[in-house]
């Protein structure tokens, strides 16, 4: 998860301009912002002045000019710090690229899951004369994830001839047998429980992160509650406080803590409880997980189906130094009714098995033994 400098990005660089076309689109939305932003000084202002213009004019240049000043430093300096960290790679059998800088993601497609490969530009691309190189497979996740934006026309060209180079030559062509058999899972030569939940357990820092999420969740939710309890009624009547006898300023703080406290206490219970029953294992035919608090679920997932293996990082996670290792087919992809005539559907999203609360280490080891097993697999017999 530490970028270096690859070969490829030595042989296919991304082009200067690539910090222009990020950064041009957010100078017009500061713009309009810091508009928006200098009006309402300057009317507040104004009125304050008792409807002096002078007062209106300058409020609104000095909030407008400042906030546009320091808007635009921070996203150079943002995008600085994304293209600094922007990383892709390539080697025999997989293309990796990570990008992020305060929730970074990598992400590992093997060549020969490989569904598309195409290059684009938008309006600034084409002003900037640069491109953007996608792969996808099956998943949703690598139509968003799996790209290589900024980079000039003849690194687009040998980029994309490199990947359809490398499509070509690890594809295996297979036979179409009068009647196709079902997928048949091969077992793969790992000892039992040396991939788990046993030897690779979720990190104890995990519920303190998720607990510092949901302690937002539940002030606001403790909060809505509040507001709607104390909301006046409809056409000026009581609200609900007033008919309950319920108003006072120290009982409505007494509800909002005391609520917010319960929901606290309650995803306590419910991490723990679902820390304790979570269970992965990287079995000889699958990879195997089970999960739920109530409820409960398993999933089994064949090696040779798998598509993309994710190792991701919330801006949380980064803060306790936890990973997420999502493993992706085209099961994963969610999807819904398209409308209008065409009918069909659309995806919308993407699901997997996730590995959740791991170290660096740990994730890096799940995820490479997970990119090994795949590549060991022929995926023809399932089309994908």
């Amino acid at each position: 998860m530490n970028p270096t400098i690859s070969a490829l990005e030595q042989r296919y660089p991304l082009s200067p301009r690539k910090f222009w076309k990020k950064l041009i689109p957010k100078i017009f939305g500061a713009a309009f912002a810091s508009v928006v932003a200098g009006i309402i000084g300057g009317v507040i202002a104004a009125a304050i002045a008792q409807g002096d213009s002078d007062s209106f004019v300058v409020w609104f240049s000095t909030i407008a000019v400042s906030l546009l000043i320091v808007i635009t430093v921070l996203n150079a300096l943002y995008i600085s710090a994304y293209i600094k960290r922007y990383y892709y790679s390539a080697d025999e059998d997989f293309i990796t690229i990570k990008k992020g800088v305060f929730a970074p993601t990598e992400i590992h497609v093997q060549y020969r899951k490989i569904q598309d490969v195409y290059v684009d530009q938008d309006i600034f691309d084409r002003m900037l004369g640069i491109y953007d190189v996608h792969i996808a497979s099956a998943t949703v996740a690598s139509g968003i994830e799996a790209h290589i934006d900024g980079v000039d026309a003849q690194a687009a060209e040998g980029l994309k001839m490199l990947f359809l180079n490398a499509i070509k030559s690890s594809s295996v062509p297979v036979p179409a047998p009068a009647v196709r058999p079902a997928p048949q899972a091969t077992a793969v030569p790992v000892a039992p429980g040396t991939f788990s939940s046993e030897t690779y357990p979720v990190s104890g820092r995990w519920i303190y992160r998720k607990l510092i999420g949901s302690a937002f969740g539940s002030a606001l939710a403790s909060l809505i509650a509040v507001w709607i309890l104390f909301a006046q009624g409809k056409n000026g009547g009581p609200s609900l406080a007033e008919i309950i006898s319920f108003g006072s300023f120290g009982d409505g703080l007494a509800l909002f803590i005391g609520l917010a406290l319960l929901l606290f206490i309650y995803q306590i219970i419910y991490l723990n409880v679902w820390k304790k029953n979570y269970r992965f294992e990287f079995t000889p035919e699958f990879v195997y997980m089970r999960r739920g608090f109530i409820g409960m679920s398993e999933t089994h997932v064949p090696y040779g189906t798998i598509q993309d293996v994710i190792v991701r990082q919330g801006v949380l996670d980064r803060v306790f130094g936890l990973y997420d290792v999502v493993i992706q087919n085209a099961a994963s992809v969610v999807a819904a009714p398209r409308r209008g005539r065409g009918g069909g559907a659309v995806a919308i999203g993407s699901r997997g098995p996730t590995i959740p609360g791991q170290p660096l280490e740990p994730a890096t080891k799940l995820a490479d033994f997970v990119k090994s097993v795949a590549l060991s697999k022929n995926s023809g017999i399932t089309g994908l």
